[in-house]
């Protein structure tokens, strides 16, 4: 089952575990919390930030396109949902490294859970762990889009310019889907800003300039 409309099938390619960045296979697999992987990585503190009351991010782009997943593989959306918008950013440079879209089903969710998404800035991997929720994530998929076809993506990632990588997964609560997150970031993977000696960094990203090839 495809989760895009037909115009945008063909602008969604697909990915070759060979073209990966070591960061972007972890980004891509993990299945814990996304902020401590980047703190790990780069060695700064994680701010998330949540869009201005009223306003938006990437949503309306995407709604409008439809390049994000809504529904769970049965194909059933929410009854009584919500959507919740982040940026994942460098205290240290400032630099947007991950924005984030998620599908709250909020009817599977306890009032203090609920309270914390509303109020606070808290990534959605802590308010699990402070509420002690016992989850599980199943991958969906992942996939990437060219920049050029969507250059609203550069709203959040200036620098990008090849393409952007989009994984989706649901948790689950008690068997019970409570959120969707779809997560998105460049594949360029200088973009993350890695605390390497120039002499290590082949080593350890892997990367070379023809990577990320159509």
């Amino acid at each position: 089952m495809t989760h895009f409309k037909k115009n945008v099938v063909m602008a969604v390619l697909p990915i070759k575990e060979e073209e990966l960045s070591p960061l972007h296979r972890i980004l891509l697999h993990t299945d814990g919390t996304v902020t401590q992987v980047l703190r790990q990585w780069t060695g700064s503190i994680i701010n998330i930030i949540k869009p201005a009351l009223n306003s938006c991010f990437l949503w309306d782009d995407l709604e409008k396109h439809e390049l994000y997943v809504k529904n769970v593989n049965d194909g059933r959306s929410p009854e009584n949902f919500k959507y919740r918008e982040v940026i994942l950013q460098s205290a240290k440079t400032g630099t947007n490294l991950v924005y984030a879209l998620s599908i709250i089903y909020v009817d599977n969710l306890t009032p203090a859970v609920l309270h914390k998404l509303d109020h606070t800035d808290f990534g959605i991997g802590m308010i699990i762990s402070a509420e002690k929720l016992e989850t599980f994530r199943e991958i969906l998929f992942f996939n990437k889009f060219e920049v050029k076809k969507f250059p609203f993506f550069r709203k959040i990632f200036p620098s990008a310019n090849q393409f952007i990588l989009h994984r989706a997964y649901v948790i689950y609560h008690l068997k019970k889907p409570c959120f969707i997150i779809n997560e998105y970031f460049p594949s360029e993977p200088e973009h993350f800003d890695f605390q390497i000696l120039g002499s290590d960094k082949e080593r350890i990203l892997g990367y070379h300039v023809d990577s990320f090839k159509a």
